[in-house]
């Protein structure tokens, strides 16, 4: 019998080439088409790109001579402001390849967009009524923006895409105050011109702790910082003390860990610390939500005395799931911890060279194709000129303040490092133990971070710890 099938037949559809090639980009990221995206799943690829992103911020810092100022990142909101922009690339282009590489999902898919917005969603409205939380993030045009596509960054990501009434930076700078509470005013910096398209972030942060540090337990003390030509400088703070009995806390070894509690091997790691200890890791818990459980944690890290701050960015940077495997390690042990209040907000919210470096190129620089973001305006040659992103965090005793109050009762230290989501870290200087802190995002529980410390070269300490310089 002959086959009956004509090649028009034979030829697959545009809904079963969509279909494959979606299926293959889920599986690309270790995913399933049509099965739930989870909070984890979401998490842990927030965090990597987080991480990622640091590691290209400190190489940026490394390479102009900065030793001063403070970087703040929110990995969630960058994270999410990009998915809205990858919403408005069209089907096919590369340029919609390169965001999803960078964040490790498949963001090119709108399941995937709405996915990620029910996550995030859930993250904020599982943490405490009580914290001051505010994440504006913001999508610009100079361009006819398509209705569709305002709608539904909208409703699946909170994000809000605009067309600018003018190039200038003030119009996009009183929507970011209003939307902050008055808390980030500057996004864009004064003088910048945007004549195609910006996308802008921010994110101010200020939690109450499951258990604060009692006011009447905080001394003025140092904090010590790297100044100009390393030089070592103390500046006057407020130090809050703690001992909790059964604190998240773990150790990371380059050499073997399983005679030490409380503690994770990493074998690669002994190039940077041939000693052994490469870092202590704490969590402090935010206060519970409505879910009885805390939405967002703080991790403090203090590396070894041999070890820099910034081989530890560039260790997590190049190498992310990293993070994941030293969490592991954490366990309730008694803990003494000494942190600075204080509040910080970025130096620079300027991060377009990063994501470039990170691989997000097509928007920036779409060549002859002038169809590139097609899917948010039928303008021709529409691309990304800028991407702005500004973090403010405020760490209190009791770990909440009103924005109005800050500066008031707070250090204003001019702390070196912050990390992601609301993560902090703080560079260590040379042949100190200054205590640091770095992050995670969003894990099982969303994170936040929390900050470093002080003149005491143990900050972090665990009464009865196997290492005599831990």
């Amino acid at each position: 019998m002959g086959n009956n099938t004509s090649a028009e037949d034979s030829v697959p559809d545009d809904d079963a080439i969509y279909e494959r090639e979606a299926s293959e980009s889920y599986a690309r990221y270790g995913l399933k088409r049509g099965a739930p995206i989870d909070t984890k799943r979401v998490a842990a690829a927030i965090d990597d790109f987080g991480w990622n992103l640091l590691a290209k911020l400190e190489t940026r810092r490394k390479n102009e001579g900065i030793t001063s100022g403070c970087i703040a990142v929110s990995p969630v909101a960058l994270a999410t402001v990009l998915s809205s922009l990858a919403a408005g690339i069209m089907h096919g282009s590369p340029a919609g390849e390169e965001i999803s590489d960078a964040l490790q999902l498949p963001v090119m898919y709108a399941e995937c967009l709405e996915a990620v917005g029910d996550n995030m969603r859930q993250a904020v409205a599982s943490g405490d009524a009580r914290a001051v939380l505010w994440m504006p993030m913001g999508l610009w045009a100079n361009s006819t923006l398509r209705p569709d596509f305002v709608e539904f960054v909208n409703d699946s990501l909170g994000v809000e895409a605009k067309r600018m009434v003018d190039t200038s930076s003030h119009g996009v700078n009183l929507w970011c105050a209003d939307r902050s509470d008055g808390a980030i005013s500057t996004i864009i910096p004064d003088g910048t011109k945007t004549n195609y398209c910006a996308l802008t972030s921010g994110l101010h942060f200020c939690g109450q702790w499951a258990t604060g540090f009692h006011p009447s337990k905080s001394t003025r003390s140092v904090f010590n910082i790297t100044g100009a030509r390393r030089q070592k400088q103390q500046i006057p703070c407020i130090m809050m003390h703690r001992t909790d009995q059964r604190l998240p806390y773990t150790e990371v070894w380059s050499s073997s860990a399983a005679s030490r509690t409380n503690a994770v091997a990493d074998p690669e790691l002994a190039i940077i610390a041939p000693e052994g200890l490469v870092a202590q890791i704490v969590e402090l818990p935010y206060a519970q939500g409505y879910t009885n459980s805390s939405a967002f944690s703080a991790y403090f890290i203090l590396p070894a005395a041999a070890v820099p701050l910034s081989q530890l960015i560039a260790v997590l940077g190049h190498s992310p799931h990293r993070w994941r495997k030293w969490k592991t390690g954490l366990r309730p042990k008694c803990v003494q911890l000494s942190v600075p209040r204080f509040r910080m907000q970025s130096s620079s919210p300027v991060i377009s060279k990063e994501l470039q470096s990170l691989g997000i190129d097509g928007v920036f620089n779409p060549g002859n194709d002038s169809t590139v973001l097609h899917g948010m305006s039928e303008d021709p040659g529409l691309m990304m000129e800028g991407v702005y992103h500004q973090v403010l965090l405020t760490v209190p005793a009791a770990g909440r303040a009103a924005t109005s109050a800050m500066g008031g009762g707070e250090n204003k230290v001019p702390c070196e490092w912050v990390v992601q989501w609301q993560c902090v870290s703080w560079r260590k200087p040379p042949h100190d133990d200054i205590c640091s802190v770095l992050p995670s995002l969003l894990n099982t529980h969303h994170t936040h971070a929390g900050d470093p410390h002080a003149e005491d070269p143990h900050a972090v300490r665990t009464p009865h710890a196997e290492d005599p310089h831990s």
